[in-house]
């Protein structure tokens, strides 16, 4: 295949741009709770298939630029597993590329025609996740149970379906489960957004083409 030319790169740089900044305006939308839909406390950003980011768009740099931590960790711990319609879930920083326990990651695979191109994610700082203190910052706190649930990679959903007993887990281990609960699923509308951007993106381009583009970016 021939090397992209710059005006192609540019275009399907910007086109993820896009993508990255429409998965934002979905969990402003339809978050539930102040952190998200005021604060803004959240990140929106794609990468490829390995893990290495290539688009985000506004929010923390923290959340963005240890993103690519997060889905290389979840394709160490599902190698093998990782099938269309799975999304995962995570947030311990030392075996699951998180940052700090509030800033949950929501990381969507996108497949096409059967490959694995890249992940739609955000990475979200949630209301309340248990703990030593209400809210997610615990001053008196000396250990890192202390702050809240721990999360390794998990898979939230499964061919597409909720996992109700990981989900009810979830919820037991908040004060205000309503916020997460509706936050919880901005974050998964907002993934499922922009797959299927990326998606419509390779049925255009074709897989092969998009994920030399992807690399052509990073080049």
């Amino acid at each position: 295949m021939a090397p992209a030319n710059p005006i192609t790169i540019a275009l399907v740089q910007n086109r993820l741009d896009h993508i990255a900044r429409h998965m934002g305006w979905v969990m402003v939308r339809t978050s539930r709770s102040p952190i998200f839909n005021q604060s803004h406390d959240f990140s929106c950003y794609l990468t490829d298939a390995g893990g290495t980011l290539v688009s985000q768009a506004d929010g923390i740099p923290i959340h963005t630029g240890g993103g690519g931590f997060a889905v290389r960790a979840l394709l160490k711990a599902f190698a093998g597993r990782i099938e269309a319609e799975d999304v995962f879930l995570l947030n311990d920083p030392y075996v699951a590329g998180g940052n700090h326990l509030p800033d949950w990651v929501i990381a969507r695979p996108v497949f096409a025609e059967g490959v694995l191109v890249a992940f739609a994610c955000n990475r979200a700082h949630q209301s309340d996740i248990g703990g030593g203190a209400a809210g997610t910052y615990n001053a008196k706190a000396t250990e890192i149970f202390h702050e809240g649930i721990r999360l390794p990679p998990l898979k939230l959903l499964e061919h597409g379906a909720v996992r109700d007993d990981l989900w009810q887990l979830l919820m037991i281990n908040t004060r205000c489960p309503e916020l997460l609960d509706g936050d919880l699923r901005a974050m998964l509308g907002s993934t499922r957004v922009g797959a299927v951007e990326i998606e419509r993106l390779a049925a255009e381009l074709g897989v092969s083409t998009v994920m030399s583009l992807f690399d052509a970016i990073l080049d």
